[in-house]
């Protein structure tokens, strides 16, 4: 018994190959659906970053509002590295010398001075060995501008160099 044809063969083609389009269109769907998924996260995660940044400056204003400050300060976006902010050498020494007040009756007398006279000056008066540190501010106290980056690295040189001087450890100078 051989098998006979059947008469709908050819409306089972036509409908398996409209079976196959339909196919590859949902498969081009589902990409596109994809796609746009990857997007709307991006678009969330865009929206929760800016719905904290305003948490953040709703709950800033709050807080300076009861405070009553003047200015609010201003707050850096996420993300944006800040730059170290390098103090100049003039304020280095103003907090130098803010440190300590100046040796009383030297105050004003070491400008003409060299640094090294006018370290000599310091130590005679101070009659006991004192910190390098110290020493620095004194100077910048006392009316000596230092034009270096590093004050005490300056200071130590000119000293050390100096036949006056004596280190007696840790950095604590006396006349010799």
């Amino acid at each position: 018994m051989g098998r006979t044809a059947s008469p709908f063969r050819s409306d089972i083609e036509a409908l398996r190959s409209e079976i196959r389009e339909l196919q590859q269109e949902l498969a081009g769907v589902n990409k596109e659906i994809e796609i746009h998924q990857r997007s709307v996260a991006q678009i969330q995660m865009r929206r929760e970053y800016l719905q904290d940044l305003i948490q953040v400056k709703t709950r800033m204003v709050s807080r300076y509002s009861r405070v009553g400050a003047a200015r609010v300060p201003r707050v850096r976006r996420l993300g944006r590295p800040r730059k170290a902010r390098r103090v100049g050498r003039a304020a280095r020494q103003v907090r130098l010398a803010r440190r300590l007040r100046p040796v009383a009756g030297i105050a004003g007398k070491l400008a003409s001075l060299s640094v090294t006279d006018a370290t000599e000056q310091i130590l005679s008066t101070a009659g006991k060995p004192v910190h390098l540190r110290e020493l620095v501010a004194q100077l910048i106290a006392g009316g000596k501008t230092i034009r270096a980056k590093k004050p005490e690295v300056s200071v130590r040189n000119a000293i050390a160099k100096d036949k006056r001087f004596l280190n007696t450890g840790r950095n604590n100078w006396t006349l010799a």
